[in-house]
């Protein structure tokens, strides 16, 4: 990953913590906004690592 990347990961990530300020705690806005920016921090973190990650993800859409 360049810096050209990089930077443009952190820009999205920080965009959605700005955009899931502007919800309420508990509304679909503030999970929505969330769930993108972690979204794209895994990915960040993904390609910082060469692709490789030890991570489990779980949808929350499994559970029930």
């Amino acid at each position: 990953m360049d810096s050209r990347e990089f930077q443009l990961y952190e820009r999205r990530i920080d965009n959605c913590w700005h955009a899931a300020d502007g919800f309420a705690e508990g509304t679909w806005g503030k999970d929505y906004w969330r769930q993108n920016a972690m979204y794209l921090l895994r990915r960040m973190n993904s390609k910082l690592n060469g692709g490789f990650t030890h991570e489990v993800h779980a949808n929350n859409n499994d559970v029930g």
